[in-house]
């Protein structure tokens, strides 16, 4: 079912690098450890949902793990026989808000710290309106569909204003078997196959 493999991101041993230049007391060492901290933690959540997709039973698919088409880079891309299914993937703890009216991504720390980052949402329909336009190029009618996936359990969901679906990784196998009893078969097993290979050479 795995068809393209994730490897650790080449940023981990860049940043590694960088700290050696500095001493801890100093600000440059601390910036850079935590920028190692969520690269890591990034990291260990998507084999977090690698681990998951990679036990479960899903017949005729096609998984792209850290697959980047012209700039687009997706953590994990689905090729069923119905659909499409295109995971943005977030590891952090705390409490999540997004607001899709206002492009804006709000995380509350435990420790009360508010902070903003890119919005997960708007990214991951970026990668969608992206294969959808490449699907129309190569003629293939199959729904595109995504989603952002929560990969530690210790994130409260909170207010999401957006039509992209934001849960955690417990719900995943879930949301695929309703998109497989719900979506009527387009393509067979070769024709995901050659899909797959098709995206896998523009990486």
């Amino acid at each position: 079912m795995d068809s393209l493999q994730r490897i650790a991101p080449d940023k981990v041993n860049v940043l590694h690098s960088m700290l050696e230049r500095f001493k801890e007391a100093d600000d440059e060492y601390t910036i850079l450890q935590e920028h190692l901290a969520r690269t890591q933690a990034g990291y260990s959540g998507e084999q977090m949902i690698d681990s998951l997709l990679e036990n479960a039973t899903l017949a005729d698919y096609r998984v792209l793990h850290a697959i980047e088409l012209e700039k687009h880079p997706i953590d994990t891309l689905i090729i069923s026989p119905k659909f499409i299914l295109i995971l943005e993937i977030k590891n952090i703890a705390g409490r999540l808000e997004i607001d899709d009216e206002r492009h804006q991504c709000i995380r509350t720390r435990h420790d009360g710290t508010v902070e903003t980052f890119s919005n997960p949402t708007d990214q991951v329909k970026k990668y969608r309106n992206f294969i959808v336009a490449l699907l129309g190029l190569w003629k293939i009618d199959l729904p595109v569909e995504c989603a952002v996936v929560i990969a530690n359990p210790r994130l409260l969901i909170g207010n999401i204003n957006s039509w992209v679906p934001v849960f955690h990784k417990s719900g995943l196998l879930h949301r695929i078997a309703l998109m497989e009893g719900s979506l009527p078969g387009k393509l067979s097993a070769n024709q995901v196959n050659k899909l797959a290979e098709q995206l896998i050479s523009m990486h």
